[in-house]
């Protein structure tokens, strides 16, 4: 494998550890401009995360874990789909899993279905 090429497993955490960090900055009510400035790094740079496009360092992982409320261990568990979380708005739970290269993540009201790196967002009930 060339040395600027990451394998097909890296590639699938890194897309989900973006939609992890997506999501719960979105359920905190923080900004992706937010984390880069915690970070300090630059908005492009942010957004290549989330998007999995880049893989971030620890140092950027405990930065932005501090910001958002959730620990590291949280943050990957999340990712990975194990483990739940209790949603900043309306207290309910977030529950997050992932089968045959789609990731849905919801909450009572929201469902989240995450393809590659493109979140299709439906509402459930009324």
């Amino acid at each position: 494998m060339p040395k600027n090429q990451i394998s097909p497993e890296d590639q699938a955490l890194r897309e989900r550890l973006g939609a992890a960090i997506r999501y719960v900055s979105g359920e905190v009510g923080c900004k992706p401009s937010e984390l880069a400035e915690v970070a300090g790094i630059g908005l492009a740079s942010q957004y290549r995360i989330e998007a999995g496009e880049a893989t971030p360092d620890v140092l950027y992982l405990v930065k932005i874990t501090k910001r958002l409320g959730v620990s590291l261990d949280e943050l990957l568990e999340i990712a990975w789909g194990k483990k739940e979380l209790r949603a900043a708005s309306g207290g309910h739970k977030a529950k997050q899993s992932s089968t045959g290269g789609v990731t849905q993540i919801s909450t009572g009201k929201n469902t989240r279905q995450v393809v590659g790196n493109v979140a299709i967002a439906k509402r459930v009930g009324g």
